[in-house]
Order: C-alpha cells, then structure tokens, then sequence
C-alpha cells in the first residue's frame, strides 16, 4: 500500500517551518504549463492527502538520485513565486502563513513540478 501524500512530504522534507522573502514577481512562464496541470489535478483533493497517495508526483521524486542535478536546469532553485502560488492556489494562504506539514506538501509539488519541466516529464 502507497503511503499518504502528506506523511510522504513530512517524510521527504525537514520538519521547519520556513520563512520565504516577498514575492513581486511572477512564476517563470517555462513552469506555467506544469504549474496549471499539476494545480488543476490537486486542487479538489488537498483534504485528502492525508488518505490518499499521489503516485506521479511521489513516483518522480522517488527516481531521484541526486536533487542538484535534477534541478541543474533551476541553478538548483526553485522560484519563490513558484512556491507562493502553489500555496495560494492551494491553501489560500501565504506560504509564510501555512503550517510545516502544508509548507512540506507545497516543497514536494514544487520540486516535482521543476524536475517534471526540466527532465521533459511534462
């Protein structure tokens, strides 16, 4: 049996709430397509990650065997306003103003979205 989405993101992340700087600019259009998919699919089943798995996204991050490479594409980022929409589409929250385990489950979605448009998954 897959675990949970949200036990796997607690899992695959630290567990500290992290603080991001303002963000003022807007998602890079290269993840946009990868952005909209990936929200359009989760949006209706964030009250059950806790009981349900999300195997393309844990799958990806499973194949991972080194996180620079993977995101070499990024310089080995991931854009604040990447992070800061998920959050908000998602939560209708800051990403400042959600818990660890929310901010957790949104480093896991964004991380998959910048490996997902950088190794050509999407």
């Amino acid at each position: 049996m897959a675990i949970d989405f949200r036990k796997y993101c607690i899992n695959n992340t630290l567990a500290t709430k992290v603080t991001i700087s303002p963000v003022t600019d807007e998602v890079p259009e290269m993840y946009k397509p990868t952005m909209e998919r990936v929200l359009t699919d989760l949006s209706g089943r964030v009250s059950l990650f806790d009981r349900t798995s999300v195997p393309y996204i844990q799958d990806t991050i499973d194949r991972i065997t080194d996180i620079d490479k993977a995101l070499s594409p990024t310089k080995g980022d991931i854009p604040d306003a990447l992070i800061e929409t998920i959050s908000t589409r998602l939560y209708e929250k800051s990403f400042n103003d959600i818990n660890t385990d929310e901010q957790s489950i949104i480093f896991i979605i964004a991380l998959y979205i910048c490996v997902a448009k950088n190794s050509k998954l999407d």
